[in-house]
């Protein structure tokens, strides 16, 4: 996978293999799937620190989980090797 991540205003452009570019710009929230995307994350990663409550979720439609963006950045800032 190709890509270019662009934390400070959260534009994301990747080229995914035989499947064309994809482009998440500008959202506020976003859904797992979308985050393991766009930082490269495993989904259990994401549900494991939603559970232990590192991470929060947000639950509007009652079905699924959707993640404040700048929140996932705190997080993973947060954890430097």
């Amino acid at each position: 996978m190709l890509g270019a991540k662009l934390f400070a205003n959260r534009i994301h452009i990747t080229k995914i293999a035989g499947k064309g570019w994809s482009v998440i710009a500008l959202k506020s929230f976003i859904k797992i799937k979308e985050a393991v995307k766009l930082y490269g994350i495993g989904k259990d990663v994401f549900y494991r620190a939603i559970h232990s409550g590192e991470l929060k979720a947000y639950k509007p439609n009652g079905r699924d989980f959707l993640l404040k963006v700048i929140e996932i950045e705190q997080w993973i800032e947060s954890k430097p090797v």
